[in-house]
């Protein structure tokens, strides 16, 4: 009787043991990813083939740690006038990219939505934040690049594959994942974080520490 029951007791962990494995072997499996259909690129863009970058400026706006202080967030402001030199109305993507001059090499990228006329030059200004891979401040700079086809699909990070633990996730989300690509969505910082200036430094943050309000 005593077996019996000690069974019984060990049976509650039969699950774990079985759902595990199976969750580790199916993290290896890739299968097409069910919002670009396994191309990699989502959108076409419409004669942005036409369209340069004139006029840009990128100004920093701040600095915050993410992920328990594992890494710097950069926030920039980016002003930028394109110029339409078709004879269509252009309506597409821009990419931006955050570089590390440390390092020589891009560290993160954004995308943009922007429709410009036709034979015309229209003045844009996005917000955007972008992830670092390291947890001191660099020197770094946002540039620009017109995207005159296709752009990757963030979901599966242009390979065209997820893992397959991850499909039913993804398959169930695939509308919303979709949308994303449809506007601009820029990243803001939770309600409960605010900007200080650090006198010492010259520079900014943003802090849930009321304190350093002041």
């Amino acid at each position: 009787m005593k077996i019996l029951k000690k069974f019984k007791f060990q049976k509650k962990y039969l699950a774990f043991f079985t759902v595990m494995p199976l969750l580790l072997v199916t993290s290896f499996i890739q299968v097409d990813c069910p919002v670009c259909d396994g191309t990699g690129t989502v959108t076409n863009s419409l004669g942005m083939e036409n369209v340069r970058v004139v006029e840009m400026e990128s100004r920093e706006i701040g600095t915050m740690y993410h992920a328990c202080g594992m890494f710097l967030m950069y926030g920039y402001e980016v002003d930028f006038t394109l110029k339409n030199e078709g004879s269509q109305d252009a309506i597409g993507w821009i990419k931006m990219v955050l570089v590390d001059f440390e390092e020589g090499k891009p560290t993160d990228r954004r995308y943009t939505v922007v429709e410009v006329p036709a034979d015309s030059a229209w003045e844009f200004t996005f917000s955007a934040w972008f992830q670092s891979n390291h947890d001191e401040k660099r020197v770094t700079e946002v540039r620009l690049e017109v995207l005159t086809g296709e752009i990757p699909d963030e979901t599966c990070d242009g390979i065209g594959t997820i893992a397959l633990n991850t499909y039913p996730v993804v398959s169930n989300l695939k509308q919303q994942f979709q949308e994303l690509y449809a506007a601009e969505v820029p990243w803001v910082p939770p309600a409960f974080w605010q900007w200080y200036d650090d006198e010492d430094t010259g520079t900014g943050a943003f802090t849930d520490n009321p304190e350093l309000e002041q």
